[in-house]
C-alpha cells in the first residue's frame, strides 16, 4: 500500500489495505501509531436534477478525467462508453429509455414534499417539478405529482447506489437505511432522491 501511495494511487477500496480496517463512528478521537493510516471520505453534494439528464459528453469527459468509471457512467447517468472513450449514442439512448422504464415499475404512492409548496399560480419549483393549479406536476410530462389527483412511484435501492463510499462496512446494504427514490409514473423523471430509515 506504501509503495501504490509513493507512487501517486492511494487505496481506492477496502481491499488495497494490507492490514485490519477498523470503522470509526462518526465522531471519535484517538491517536494514530508508526504505521496506521486514517482513511476520511467527505460527503459531496446529491447533484441537482436527473442524472439521465446530463449531457453524455460531459459525462465521457467525467470518464475521461477518472472522475467516474464507465460502470458508474452506466448506471447513474446511462451513459454508454465505446472503447475509444466516445459516447455510444444508440446504446446510450436505450440505457436511458430502460432506466426510465424501470422507474415506473415502483409502488404507486401518494407523494406531499412539503407543506404549501404547491399554489395556484404556475411556478417552476425545481429542475423537474412545477406548481400549477395548486398541483404539483412533472415539468417533463405534466403529470400530476401531488394534490387530489396526483400520484408517484417509490422505489428503494441500497445505499451503495449514492455512491462508492457509502455503507462500506455492509458492502453498500446498510441494516438501519435504504435510498428511497421518488419518480414520475408518466415519464420516469426522477423527482426526489432521500436516505430512508429501514
Amino acid at each position: 500500500m506504501w509503495d501504490r501511495s509513493a507512487a501517486g494511487a492511494p487505496p481506492t477500496n477496502d481491499d488495497d489495505f494490507a492490514a485490519p480496517i477498523q470503522y470509526l463512528p462518526s465522531k471519535t478521537e484517538g491517536v494514530l501509531g508508526p504505521g496506521d493510516v486514517f482513511v476520511f471520505f467527505a460527503a459531496g453534494g446529491g447533484g441537482y436534477g436527473d442524472p439521465l439528464d446530463r449531457d453524455p459528453d460531459a459525462v465521457a469527459g467525467d470518464v475521461a478525467q477518472d472522475w467516474v468509471s464507465s460502470e458508474r457512467a452506466r448506471s447513474d447517468y446511462g451513459v454508454a462508453i465505446a472503447d475509444d472513450g466516445s459516447v455510444d449514442a444508440a446504446a446510450t439512448e436505450a440505457l436511458r429509455a430502460a432506466v426510465r422504464a424501470r422507474r415506473k415499475q415502483g409502488r404507486s404512492v401518494p407523494w406531499a414534499p412539503a407543506d404549501g409548496i404547491a399554489s395556484e399560480d404556475a411556478m417552476r419549483i425545481g429542475e423537474n417539478l412545477m406548481s400549477r393549479g395548486g398541483m404539483l406536476v412533472c415539468r417533463r410530462c405534466e403529470t400530476a405529482l401531488a394534490g387530489e389527483a396526483g400520484h408517484v412511484v417509490e422505489a428503494m435501492a441500497p445505499l451503495a447506489k449514492a455512491g462508492p463510499w457509502i455503507a462500506l462496512r455492509w458492502g453498500g446494504d446498510s441494516p438501519n437505511f435504504s435510498l428511497g427514490e421518488i419518480s414520475c409514473p408518466g415519464c420516469g423523471t426522477l423527482q426526489s432522491v432521500s436516505e430512508q430509515r429501514t
